[in-house]
């Protein structure tokens, strides 16, 4: 569950509530603010850039265990950030490209684990037709060796629908948590494997009189 809202053309903020991705955190609130300094102009600027940064707070019960990630001896350990750069350009009427470098910390992890993490995302949309496009994501995490070594690169792919005044969307994704603390760091499901999950949006735009 969330709730976004555009201060401005180019300022967004928000808050929102998910499940989280399970292991090892659960129950998340979290916050973001984004800030558009560029745009895409067709004379002088050839892209867009935008900067996000989130903050995400888990307030699942402490586990018992001492030596588990989610027994969380201090408050602070309960926080986890991420920062972001959007680096986007559109390609006529049918191709548009994003590149997000990603810096992910986490205040408390297991021993196989790294506090800090950069990642570098890339998306893709393709309009196949006015209302029907396809899209891809895909974010590699760099680590150090030896580490993590349970954990896979989130890769999703979408089809989106448009008709008059409705979005449906279908995703197919190998991560669990929604995120960037979530399904850059904690994604355990290997699409080699077959393992991947089903999810399925539906967007409504109301326009109001000014």
């Amino acid at each position: 569950m969330g709730f976004e809202y555009g201060i401005t053309n180019n300022i967004m903020v928000g808050v929102g509530r998910s499940k989280g991705s399970g292991t090892p955190y659960r129950s998340l609130i979290d916050g973001f603010a984004k800030y558009r300094f560029l745009q895409q102009r067709k004379k002088g600027m050839p892209v867009s850039l935008a900067v996000t940064g989130s903050m995400f707070y888990t307030y699942m019960k402490a586990l018992p265990d001492i030596y588990a990630v989610a027994h969380f001896p201090k408050q602070e350990y309960r926080f986890s950030y991420s920062a972001s750069l959007n680096i986007a350009r559109k390609f006529g009427d049918l191709v548009s490209l994003a590149i997000m470098p990603t810096v992910v910390h986490r205040n408390y992890v297991a021993a196989d684990d790294q506090n800090t993490l950069f990642a570098l995302g890339g998306a893709m949309r393709w309009s196949i037709t006015q209302r029907l496009g396809i899209m891809v994501e895909y974010y590699q995490v760099f680590q150090d060796k030896g580490m993590r070594k349970t954990n896979f690169n989130s890769l999703g792919f979408a089809v989106e629908w448009l008709t008059f005044g409705h979005n449906f969307t279908i995703y197919l994704t190998n991560a669990r948590g929604f995120g960037e603390t979530q399904f850059i760091t904690n994604t355990y499901e290997n699409w080699l494997k077959g393992q991947f999950r089903i999810g399925f949006c539906i967007g409504r735009k109301f326009e109001f009189g000014q």
